[in-house]
C-alpha cells in the first residue's frame, strides 16, 4: 500500500475498515480517506492517525469549489434552474401533468450529472445516450407524460446543465461531485501521500471522475465490495466501475464474515460463493416460511428491502395490538402526494386499480424500483382502508412518529 494502486474486494463483515485503518497506520505517511457519509467519516476520524483525514465525497467537492470560485451551498438550485429554464417560472397544481413532468426533469438532471455528463461537450459523451434512453423509459413507463416528447426533454436537461455550470457561485447536492470533476478542478493534495476510497461499488462515474482527476497524482486503495451496493445504480455504471478497476495491478480479498453465522453464510453463497463463516462461527437458523407477527416481541427490528411488504406486516402487527415504527423519512408525504394526484386527475378507476397500472410497467422494465415500491404500498393501503380519505387516515397511522420505547421497528435497509 502507498507504492502502487490496489484493490480490495471485502464481503459484508470481513473487516474492510478495519484492514483499511491498520494499513494506513502501518504506512507511516499522511493518507486521506473517502468516503460517502458523515457518519463513516467522524468514525474514521476517531480512528485514524492524526495526521490523516477522513472526508465526504461531497465535503472535498464542495472545499475545491468554494477555493476555487467561492461558491456557497444552495440546495434549491436544480430546481430553480428547471423551472426558470423549462418552465418559464410557472408553479402547477400537485399531481398535474406539468407538475409530474417538472418533477422528472429535476430528477433527469440530476441523473445527468451523475453520469459525468458535460454539456459543453455532450456529443462525444457516452452519457448522453445513456440520458437519452433514460428519457425514452420514463416516457414509456408513463412517469413523464408522452405528449412533451423525449426530444424536447433531452435538448432542455441539457440546456439545464449548461445553466448550472455557469452558475459556480452556488452548488447543492450534485454539484459538490460533478462540478469539481467536470471543470477538472484539483484538490491541494501536497500533504498527502496516499488515499483510500471506501465502497467503491457505489461510486457514480461524476464520483469517480472527481477522485481520479482530484487526487490523480496519489497512490489509491479502492475498498469495497460488488455484491454490497447500496444504492443500486444501473448496470451500465457497474461497467463502467469495471473497466476503471481493471488496470489496477494489486489486488487483495477478504472473504471471510466475522459478522454472519453459518447458516446466513450458506444463504449469502448462493448469490456469492467468495463469502466464508469462520470456523468457531456459531450455526444459527434461517426461517424458509412467513413470519407469524405473534413471535416478534416488542423491541425488535424488522429489514426489508423495500417497503410495501413492511407495511402490510406493519398492519397485521397493529392488529394483534403490537406497537409499531415505519422508519421511512419521505414515504408519509410521498404517499399523500400520490393520492393527492389521483384526486385532482378524476379517475374513473379505483385508487388501488390507479396505482396498480402505474407500478405494473415499472417492476416489468425493471427502473424506478423506489417509485414502483411507493405505488405497491399505496395499493396495500387502499386494498386495506377503501376510499382516499380514509387511505390518508391510515397513511398517518402507519407511518406516525416513533412512539419510542419497546416498539417494533420496521425499515428497509437502506433507510437502515
Amino acid at each position: 500500500f502507498g507504492k502502487s494502486d490496489l484493490l480490495v474486494r471485502a464481503c459484508a463483515g470481513s473487516g474492510k475498515t478495519f484492514t483499511a485503518v491498520e494499513a494506513v497506520k502501518r504506512f507511516g505517511h499522511p493518507v486521506i480517506f473517502v468516503c460517502f457519509n458523515k457518519s463513516v467519516q467522524e468514525g474514521l476520524a476517531a480512528r485514524l492517525p492524526p495526521d490523516c483525514s477522513a472526508r465526504t465525497l461531497n465535503s472535498l467537492g464542495l472545499e475545491m469549489m468554494r477555493t476555487t470560485y467561492g461558491s456557497q451551498i444552495d440546495l434549491a438550485k436544480t430546481s430553480r434552474i428547471v423551472r426558470n429554464t423549462l418552465f418559464e417560472d410557472r408553479k402547477f397544481p400537485r399531481g398535474s401533468p406539468a407538475a409530474k413532468a417538472f418533477s422528472a426533469a429535476c430528477r433527469l438532471v440530476s441523473y445527468a450529472k451523475s453520469q459525468a455528463l458535460d454539456p459543453r461537450f455532450p456529443l462525444s459523451s457516452p452519457a448522453l445516450r445513456k440520458l437519452n434512453e433514460r428519457v425514452r423509459e420514463l416516457v414509456q413507463s408513463g412517469v413523464i407524460v408522452e405528449s412533451l416528447g423525449s426530444q424536447w426533454l433531452s435538448w432542455g436537461i441539457m440546456r439545464c446543465l449548461s445553466r448550472c455550470l455557469k452558475d459556480k457561485e452556488s452548488v447543492d447536492h450534485d454539484d459538490s461531485v460533478w462540478m469539481p470533476g467536470v471543470l477538472k478542478l484539483a484538490y491541494p493534495c501536497y500533504r498527502y501521500k496516499a488515499v483510500v476510497v471506501d465502497e467503491y461499488q457505489d461510486l457514480t462515474p461524476a464520483h469517480w471522475v472527481m477522485v481520479q482527476g482530484c487526487v490523480s497524482d496519489l497512490a489509491k486503495l479502492y475498498i469495497g465490495d460488488p455484491y454490497h451496493s447500496i444504492f443500486n445504480y444501473t448496470a451500465t455504471t457497474a461497467i463502467y466501475t469495471d473497466s476503471l478497476l481493471a488496470p489496477i495491478p494489486h489486488r487483495l480479498s477478504l472473504s471471510t464474515t466475522f459478522r454472519c453465522p453459518q447458516s446466513h453464510v450458506r444463504l449469502a453463497r448462493k448469490v456469492n460463493n467468495e463469502i466464508y463463516s469462520t470456523t468457531d462461527a456459531r450455526e444459527g437458523m434461517v426461517v424458509d416460511s412467513d413470519i407469524d407477527p405473534r413471535d416478534i416481541p416488542h423491541g425488535s427490528a424488522v429489514l426489508c428491502r423495500n417497503n410495501a411488504p413492511l407495511l402490510s406486516l406493519a398492519k397485521k402487527l397493529t392488529s394483534i395490538g403490537k406497537t409499531v415504527y415505519v422508519r421511512s423519512p419521505r414515504l408519509r408525504e410521498t404517499l399523500h402526494n400520490l393520492v393527492d394526484e389521483w384526486d385532482s386527475g378524476g379517475e374513473d378507476i379505483a385508487l388501488w386499480r390507479w396505482a396498480e397500472d402505474r407500478a405494473r410497467p415499472l417492476e416489468k422494465r425493471g427502473i424506478c424500483r423506489a417509485l414502483a415500491d411507493t405505488y405497491r404500498c399505496l395499493v396495500g393501503l387502499s386494498h386495506t382502508y377503501g376510499t382516499s380519505e380514509k387511505v390518508r387516515e391510515g397513511i398517518d397511522k402507519t407511518l406516525s412518529p416513533n412512539p419510542g420505547g419497546r416498539s417494533i421497528t420496521l425499515s428497509t435497509v437502506h433507510a437502515a
